[in-house]
């Protein structure tokens, strides 16, 4: 289950539209925030034998269970717990 809001609701499935997005992650102890990006998932082409064309794989990230990549955020995360970080996309 995502924890990840996005104007004011929580976003269960990635749009069509985007590759990822900007977030903010608040410690709603400290009032300590972080800023990131994340990539809803990535595309490659594999080559097909017998074939002119490559075929497209898109393969999803882990952004529904992600919490940035600051070792020291996810210490506090650990310690404290989600409830008092609020997750949200700034911009899809």
């Amino acid at each position: 289950m995502s924890h990840w809001l996005y104007k004011g609701n929580i976003l269960k499935e990635a749009p069509e539209e985007c590759f990822g997005f900007v977030y903010i992650i608040t410690n709603t102890k400290s009032g300590k925030k972080y800023i990131g990006r994340k990539y809803f998932g990535s595309t490659r082409r594999v080559k097909v034998a017998g074939k002119k064309r490559r075929k497209v794989i898109r393969k999803d990230s882990n952004w529904r269970e992600y919490t940035g990549s600051s070792k020291e955020l996810n210490k506090d995360i650990n310690t404290l717990g989600k409830l008092h970080f609020q997750f949200e996309i700034l911009i899809l």
